[in-house]
């Protein structure tokens, strides 16, 4: 454990640290604000994709429940069956 807080190796991971601090604020670039027509296409866009998203969840939650049913009678008519 003494070697975890030894001098050198801390002051290598702070200069580490320091670096990629400096190359990631030259990364960062101002965000404009959207115009309310592109905030619209936004919104827009964000519905569909969240639309998409639960129509596929009630496809899969029916696929699910019909191969329950199915399931549920195949069981059901071996053990008529035997």
């Amino acid at each position: 454990m003494s070697s975890l807080l030894a001098p050198s190796s801390a002051s290598f991971f702070i200069s580490e640290f320091q670096i990629n601090i400096g190359m990631r604020f030259f990364e960062i670039k101002p965000i404009k604000p959207l115009t309310p027509q592109q905030q619209r296409i936004k919104s827009l866009q964000t519905q569909k994709q969240n639309i998409s998203k639960q129509l596929k969840a009630e496809r899969d939650r029916q696929k699910i429940q019909r191969a329950q049913q199915t399931i549920q009678s195949v069981i059901s008519k071996a053990i008529s069956n035997s």
